[in-house]
């Protein structure tokens, strides 16, 4: 019979834990992620072939929609978890930290997470912080495609505390859970801060904390800017209402209501200044028109007392002409004065 050989990757990864005595620990991602890939001699590679020894690589771990629908629905519960995996070694303690009692996805549905039931030991080790991270054990089958060998879980066989986890963006263990574990304010906070940088969520969180210091100056220069330009255009507003009173002064009654008239809504003002301007042409008098019975002669000389005229015919020549040239006084004066210069 045909043995069937199973490699064996661990993948660490870590969200922090909810606040109950069960916490839910965040222990697979969707996406692909760098870790130690176990291959047992004797195991055929596709695309690579059969290994021939015993062998630990570099890889890459596999969390598709079908790994990790495959890993919920496999899982057994009872999973140890252990102290740095040192249950693999026959020389050393098994004593159980935990045990791993049920798998679920996240709120997102891109992530699973495991009930965690930590011993007496576990608990005080987290809470002491002997111990800050989890490691997730999988086994499972591997593939080599294009250069890279790609580990591809089927089933968590077990974890264990360490404080050297191989992925760095690892948050630290809780005893705790979060009272609506549904719906973890945490994780929320981290996916929404991510989705702002642009970065993925598995992004460390030493770059992240770059990435938001840079990001928060970028904002800060951006308001300066902003505040400057905002200046320039408001000294640009002052200038042109400063302008458009001197312009129309001689038909602005009230200068405030018209400067508040212009800041709501400067076209509008302009057409209804532009109807009320009006353009001024210089005052001309009207011709002095003579009375006949109060006449003075254009000369400045009076008909009363003047001995060298004839009052009498003097205004009946005038009169004549004025009707019949239909003038006034002062025009058939003169008018006369050339027909019968005698008489003047």
């Amino acid at each position: 019979m045909k043995t069937t050989l199973s490699c064996t990757g661990r993948f660490r990864d870590l969200s922090a834990f909810n606040k109950t005595p069960k916490p839910w620990t965040h222990i697979a991602t969707l996406g692909e992620f760098p870790g130690t890939v176990d291959i047992p001699a004797g195991y055929d590679v596709p695309g690579y072939g059969v290994a021939t020894e015993d062998m630990s690589v570099e890889g890459l771990t596999v969390f598709d929609k079908p790994v990790l629908e495959s890993l919920v629905k496999g899982f057994q519960g009872g999973i140890l978890i252990d102290a740095d995996h040192l249950s693999h070694d026959m020389a050393q303690s098994t004593e159980a930290l935990g045990w791993g009692q049920a798998m679920r996805y996240g709120a997102d549905g891109k992530e699973l997470e495991l009930e965690t039931e930590w011993t007496p030991p576990g608990r005080e080790k987290i809470t002491t912080q002997v111990y800050r991270y989890i490691s997730p054990e999988f086994s499972g089958s591997v593939r080599y495609e294009s250069g890279t060998f790609k580990f591809y879980p089927a089933a968590l066989t077990g974890a264990g505390l360490t404080n050297r986890p191989k992925l760095k963006v690892l948050r630290p263990v809780s005893a705790n859970r979060d009272p609506n574990p549904a719906n973890p304010s945490n994780n929320k906070a981290l996916a929404l801060l991510c989705r702002m940088l642009g970065v993925p969520e598995t992004t460390p969180e030493a770059e992240l904390e770059t990435k938001s210091t840079a990001l928060l100056a970028d904002i800060a220069t951006a308001k300066g800017l902003a505040a400057s330009m905002e200046a320039q255009v408001q000294a640009l507003r002052d200038e042109a209402l400063s302008r458009d009173l001197e312009t129309y002064k001689e038909v602005i009654g009230d200068p405030e209501a018209a400067k508040q008239l212009l800041q709501v809504n400067r076209a509008a003002a302009i057409k209804i200044f532009d109807g009320m301007l009006v353009k001024r042409v210089p005052y001309t008098p009207p011709e002095r028109v003579f009375q006949k019975n109060r006449a003075t002669p254009p000369d400045g000389r009076k008909f009363f007392g003047d001995s060298d005229r004839d009052e009498t015919q003097c205004r009946a020549l005038v009169a004549t002409v004025q009707n019949r040239e239909k003038c006034n006084f002062s025009t058939a004066w003169e008018i006369a004065k050339a027909e019968k210069p005698e008489l003047f």
